[in-house]
């Protein structure tokens, strides 16, 4: 069962989280892209999404995967939950927690990170805290505190550099306190995680956990996340961090549902996210925040975002309607 298991996460190399959610409505898709995108052109191959197995008798109820390594929160019918890691050939249970205990899961999220020579980063989060742990780097490590309910992102970079980000709200019965999202950085060299830091934080309460997207490369870090306000509106926000040292300003792109972020080697970052049915996009130059947004799609209802750098350079945008059959659509940056 164990070899079935890696060999899914394998397969599934360069997968991003898995969380079971209903599609919209279809709608027409895009005709026409906005300078200075191309024009939207079908065929790009849709990238698949973490679907670990079961394995012995345990539900998944979060997962995401990497190339080589896969990482789970898993259930038992008797609600015993765990955290499991697969890096190669290995299997690692990181934690484990009684959920017939508690009104809401013990175990909140997981993400997992690598870096080009193999180099694993897991970070999880329990009804309390953040932790996070290395293959090969010893026992796992508290990076910091989370109020109940959290969601979680990570990023590994060769020479050693690591962030982890959390999004959390409160798990109690009445919702007491409003969304905040946190880092915390490890530098190249470094012995440990500096201790976390207050990144940004919701005006008004709400249960909609934040969607946090990060890239992480030795010279440079951008994560992108989302945070519903008194307008019940979900500013999409981002921030970079340097070399060394953690997150600065932040500025606001727009409202709606990050996608994932790009880093080019030489820092440039391409952030993307879904705004009224519509694909966007805003590139930063090295050093710098992300600049104005620009709209790469009309009302296709896009998900799956994928952005990249091309071998020129260029900033690619792929992304899959939900009009049936569903179409994987790609659209470059022409200027």
């Amino acid at each position: 069962m164990r070899r079935g298991f890696l060999i899914a996460a394998v397969a599934l190399a360069g997968c991003g989280k898995h969380r079971h959610q209903p599609p919209p409505r279809p709608t027409p898709i895009a005709e026409h892209a906005h300078p200075p995108w191309s024009k939207p052109l079908p065929g790009a191959p849709a990238p698949r999404t973490a679907r670990v197995p079961k394995h012995r008798g345990w539900d998944v109820r979060a997962s995401d995967a990497v190339a080589g390594a896969a990482a789970a929160i898993e259930e038992d019918e008797n609600r015993q939950v765990r955290v499991r890691v697969v890096v190669g050939a290995r299997t690692t249970i990181l934690a484990t927690a009684d959920g017939s205990v508690t009104d809401y899961p013990p175990l909140q999220d997981v993400a997992i990170s690598r870096d080009t020579r193999g180099r694993v980063l897991v970070v999880w989060a329990d009804d309390r805290n953040v932790h996070a742990w290395e293959n090969g780097g010893g026992p796992a490590l508290t990076v910091g505190r989370d109020y109940g309910v959290t969601s979680v992102a990570a990023g590994l970079a060769d020479g050693g550099r690591a962030v982890v980000a959390w999004g959390t709200h409160d798990g109690g019965e009445e919702l007491n306190r409003a969304n905040q999202v946190f880092t915390a950085v490890r530098d190249p060299g470094a012995p440990a995680f500096a201790p976390a830091t207050e990144l940004d934080r919701g005006d008004a309460r709400s249960y909609h956990l934040p969607r946090l997207e990060l890239a992480v490369t030795p010279r440079s870090a951008v994560l992108a996340w989302n945070l519903h306000n008194r307008e019940r509106r979900q500013p999409v926000r981002a921030a970079r961090a340097g070399a060394r040292g953690g997150f600065g300003e932040a500025v606001t792109l727009g409202n709606g549902t990050p996608g994932p972020v790009a880093l080019r080697g030489d820092g440039a970052a391409l952030v993307s996210w879904t705004q009224d049915y519509r694909v966007y996009a805003a590139l930063a130059s090295p050093g710098r925040l992300p600049a104005r947004p620009e709209i790469v799609s009309d009302a296709d209802r896009a998900f799956s975002l994928e952005p990249a750098f091309g071998a020129d350079g260029r900033a690619r945008l792929a992304w899959t309607t939900h009009r049936p059959p569903q179409v994987r659509y790609s659209a470059v940056r022409t200027r």
